[in-house]
């Protein structure tokens, strides 16, 4: 008996390499049918695909990139708010300061010169206490004032 069976396929190895071929190798598919082979279909689709997804990239990009412009945008504004009250703030803050030393001032000008009247009356009082003490004393005890010079001793 002679052994068909043997080697690829059992003896049915050639038929389907030669399937594989038309099927596989065949340029426009199997009998060049015009519908394409599967990898240009595939290729087709997927250059498709890419083409709207890239199209969906390209927006998406335009879109973070106005995102982020509208941020940056607000950033400014909120900043440029927040400077503004920063300088009233000073600006109250420096009037409130100057009013507060000019207050200070006053107080401690009321305080000098009230301590200096309180002085130069105690001076005034001084003056015509001292002034009044000497006139009762010239008046009450008299000093002997001498009316003739002698040149000789007086015991």
């Amino acid at each position: 008996m002679e052994d068909t069976m043997s080697g690829f396929g059992g003896g049915v190895g050639l038929l389907v390499l030669i399937l594989i071929f038309l099927f596989g190798f065949g340029g426009n598919g199997a009998w060049g049918s015009g519908v394409g082979s599967a990898t240009e279909v595939y290729a087709k689709l997927a250059s498709e695909s890419a083409g709207a997804n890239s199209s969906d990239i390209i927006r998406q990009g335009y879109e973070n990139q106005l995102a982020t412009q509208r941020a940056s945008y607000e950033s400014l504004l909120q900043f440029k708010d927040v400077q503004a009250q920063l300088a009233s703030c000073c600006c109250d803050i420096k009037s409130t300061v100057i009013e507060q030393n000019q207050m200070t001032r006053d107080l401690i000008n009321a305080n000098t010169i009230t301590e200096l009247r309180a002085e130069l009356v105690e001076a005034r009082d001084e003056i015509v206490t001292g002034a009044q003490t000497q006139a009762l004393l010239n008046v009450l005890a008299p000093r002997p004032i001498p009316t003739t010079v002698y040149g000789y001793p007086v015991f």
